[in-house]
């Protein structure tokens, strides 16, 4: 029994004294938090580097929103974009709640430029249904804008759920 489970130690890339072995199947390299340790110990992070810890920390479970919008706050200041405000609007108003992230997203709704770009109008929808708001408007608008059917049915999905502070995903 014992070669036995030594043999679904391997199959799994075990070692039972190190944890995962380099270069074995179940070895994926460093976790969310070496690295994030590791970009703390970074001098002059750059935009690439503060999308791997958005990245890392949304991979963490809870998500520490509250971090995450710092870290977009501070992709904003580094890359600025219109992609980097929507993604730090729907961080802010997980966060902080969702008049905060609406207030971010008010001058991007605005900006004619940025009328067919889908994901401002997903995240608007989103945050006005968590708000308590009528969304119907602003989910029709991203459906409509969507090319992808998997995410058109996540969207209508969505729009019927109840709203509110408490609603979540």
């Amino acid at each position: 029994m014992e070669r036995a489970d030594q043999g679904a130690a391997r199959a799994r890339g075990l070692d039972r004294e190190r944890g995962a072995a380099p270069g074995r199947v179940g070895d994926h390299g460093p976790g969310p938090a070496e690295g994030l340790a590791a970009l703390r110990r970074a001098t002059g992070a750059g935009p690439y580097q503060v999308q791997a810890a958005i990245a890392a920390l949304e991979l963490q479970d809870p998500i520490e929103w509250d971090r995450v919008a710092d870290l977009y706050a501070a992709l904003a200041r580094i890359a600025p974009s219109p992609v980097v405000e929507v993604q730090r609007a729907a961080a802010v108003g997980l966060a902080h709640g969702p008049a905060r992230g609406l207030a971010l997203l008010a001058p991007l709704l605005a900006d004619p430029a940025l009328a067919r770009y889908q994901p401002l109008h997903a995240t608007h929808a989103e945050l006005l249904r968590r708000a308590g708001l009528p969304a119907a408007a602003a989910y029709e608008t991203a459906i409509e804008l969507t090319g992808n059917e998997v995410e058109r049915a996540e969207l209508r999905r969505r729009a019927v759920l109840p709203g509110g502070p408490a609603a979540s995903s």
